[in-house]
């Protein structure tokens, strides 16, 4: 049952006015119980949290098999807003998982059809109907995207009483693919303006600006240092003189006992340092969270306009941004939208990322895509002085619009600062100013410590057995190495590449007493016995090549393939290593068995968590209320989509 309130009351509150509960709206009280027609199952409790069984890797679109011969498909959000179209006579299909999934599925059975995207009207909703339009072009005969005409979605659309030919062509779209246009303006229209510099000749004003460095090495206390100049108007450049507000997010540290104690350290002005938020509202509540590029800079640009902030300082920007940070079309799509934002306000958004591990160029050492690298019209790099401890090196790694400019050093002192609960001692930037040493010459002179570092990881990694190649460059990337000083790392320990077939993956294993008599290295074995193809886990016996004292070499033992409980076929590497499915192991998860011998534990040198997930194949966790995986760190630690008002409110009436 659809229920839409004209006067904007929310349906639980008029349901309670008349007596009835949420749960009254469905056949089940319990909810309701959605089928794909490729075995996904997918459960809707009256709360609206979400859960799903069955064949959760398929990609059939709900009620793809109902298409039949309609000449229009609507593509909608969500199940309930398909089964509201098909009551008013449409034909509609919809991915599961709810809104940035779509390219998970098949789109192919809208081949030749006029397809009609229904967006919610929010902004993930709008960026889903694009990506869905994306996604139909060369398959649909046609594409647009509309609006419901009241409430939000579908689903209210219907139960306003609106009929299908009332849906709204989305605001500035025309009723096409996606609202854009291109448009054209001459340069002779296009006023000339001079470069101005937020920091004199270093960072300009309306850009993007990157900190690179080691952890530790004070990066975010020196740019807490720029700002409290900023707030002076002591810092050289173009406000000198004009005290400035200055915005800040921090995803790490405390406001109470880090920031504003080093603020203060800094002599900033503290009536003009902002602590920036993001704000949630579901349901009528209320909720602090994450920020998520781009998705959010609407809201920072009106935060910038309204307090006319010089400079924000996002730290650390990885929290903020969806995606694969090493993937250049996911990193573009967020420091983009920042960039434009900057431009259009006026204002510099400061970043620090982080030091790759290892040796190579200095210019290659931030990590991440090099997308980082690109976006950014400046980039400063910093480096602990070998000769002169604890004093820091900076040099500006690039800088479109400066000229080339020398580095510069500091150090960090200890001060005492009051605070209301007594004196709190912080560190303290002290200007030691130019410097004729680079970062690039500290960097490159510490190519060997740091081929140490990487040799003893990889040796750990795989002390307890051979690994896949791409799970060795994974877990390499997990650590914050290259794929190619995994490479350099192998060929320095004569790490051995083996195959379990001729045509399987590449494993790597430490080399035994006649690694070096079988074949070259990266090439197929001709005889699958002349070198050792142990699998990841080995019941008893040795591992690795390597023979007990007094044993003799034995040639593996044979994997099963099949579940011994159920007979279903096995894939992944714990199911391989247990003899049991996914559904066995989880039935027997309350009396598990220990680990066979030498199965790498959390005991293991070098197998942190994330090392050990990503050797494991482990999929990532899900949303307890919604179901979908959790990319970010601190949504896998509390256990739900912290950025998610829906599953913010679901926990908030959990707990």
């Amino acid at each position: 049952m659809l229920i839409y309130s004209h006067a904007g009351e929310r349906t639980q509150d008029l349901l309670a006015a008349v007596g009835l509960r949420m749960a009254d709206l469905f056949d089940d009280p319990a909810g309701a119980r959605y089928d794909y027609p490729d075995g996904r199952t997918v459960w809707r409790t009256p709360d609206k949290r979400f859960r799903q069984g069955g064949n959760t890797r398929g990609r059939a679109l709900f009620h793809a098999d109902r298409i039949g011969d309609a000449p229009v498909v609507y593509i909608v959000e969500g199940e309930q807003d398909v089964l509201a179209v098909e009551s008013a006579g449409g034909t509609a299909v919809s991915p599961a998982m709810g809104a940035g999934k779509a390219r998970l599925f098949d789109w192919t059975p809208l081949r030749g059809r006029d397809a009609v995207i229904v967006a919610d009207k929010d902004g993930p909703g709008r960026k889903h109907a694009a990506q869905v339009a994306a996604l139909l072009d060369g398959i649909a005969k046609s594409v647009r995207i509309v609006a419901a005409a009241a409430g939000k979605d579908a689903a209210d659309h219907i139960a306003a009483g609106h009929s299908l030919d009332e849906f709204v062509p989305l605001e500035g779209g025309g009723g096409d693919v996606s609202g854009r246009r291109a448009n054209i303006c001459w340069a002779a229209n296009i006023e000339p303006r001079r470069q101005r510099f937020l920091w004199q000749d270093r960072i300009p004003v309306g850009t993007l600006s990157a900190w690179a460095g080691r952890g530790g090495v004070g990066k975010t206390t020196f740019l807490l240092y720029l700002l409290a100049k900023i707030t002076r108007g002591t810092l050289p450049g173009e406000y000198h003189g004009t005290p400035r507000p200055v915005l800040i997010w921090s995803g790490e540290d405390d406001w109470q006992t880090v920031l504003v104690p080093r603020l203060i350290a800094a002599d900033a002005d503290l009536n003009l340092v902002g602590r920036l938020s993001i704000e949630s509202t579901y349901d009528g509540e209320t909720a602090e969270v994450t920020p998520r590029l781009p998705l959010d800079v609407e809201a920072i640009a009106r935060a910038v306009a309204d307090t006319r902030a010089a400079c924000v300082l996002i730290d650390p920007l990885v929290s903020t941004m969806a995606g694969d940070l090493h993937r250049e079309a996911d990193v573009r799509q967020a420091l983009d939208a920042l960039a434009r934002m900057a431009a259009a306000t006026e204002t510099t958004i400061l970043f620090v990322r982080h030091f790759k591990k290892g040796g190579g160029d200095v210019s290659d050492k931030m990590t991440g895509n090099h997308a980082f690298r690109d976006a950014v019209r400046s980039l400063f790099l910093l480096a602990e002085h070998r000769d002169q401890p604890g004093h820091v090196v900076a040099s500006m790694d690039k800088g479109n619009y400066s000229p080339e400019l020398g580095s510069f050093a500091f150090r960090l002192e200890n001060v005492t600062v009051p605070t209301v609960d007594g004196p709190a001692c912080v560190a303290r930037v002290v200007d030691l100013g130019a410097c004729e040493v680079s970062v690039r010459d500290l960097i490159n002179g510490a190519g060997d410590e740091d081929s140490r570092e990487i040799d003893q990881w990889l040796r750990n990694l795989l002390a307890n057995g051979p690994v896949k190649a791409n799970d060795v460059y994974t877990a390499a990337d997990a650590a914050g190495y290259s794929k190619d000083q995994a490479k350099r790392a192998k060929k320095r320990l004569q790490v051995r590449a083996v195959r379990r077939t001729g045509d399987g993956p590449w494993f790597w294993e430490l080399p035994t007493a006649d690694a070096h008599q079988g074949a070259d290295q990266g090439s197929t074995p001709k005889d699958s016995n002349g070198c050792s193809l142990a699998p990841l886990h080995v019941s008893g016996g040795a591992q690795g090549g390597k023979t007990t004292k007094g044993a003799q070499s034995a040639s593996p033992a044979p994997l099963v393939t099949a579940c011994t409980a159920c007979g279903a076929e096995l894939e992944h590497p714990e199911s391989l290593a247990a003899g049991l499915c996914t559904v066995c192991r989880t039935v027997t998860s309350n009396h598990p068995s220990p680990p066979p011998p030498g199965a790498p534990t959390a005991a293991t040198p070098g197998m942190t968590e994330r090392v050990q997930q990503t050797r494991d194949k482990q999929p990532s966790p899900v949303c307890r209320y919604c179901g979908d995986p959790l990319e970010f760190a601190d949504d896998r630690r509390d256990g739900y989509h912290t950025d998610r008002t829906a599953c913010v409110a679901a926990h908030r009436r959990a707990s």
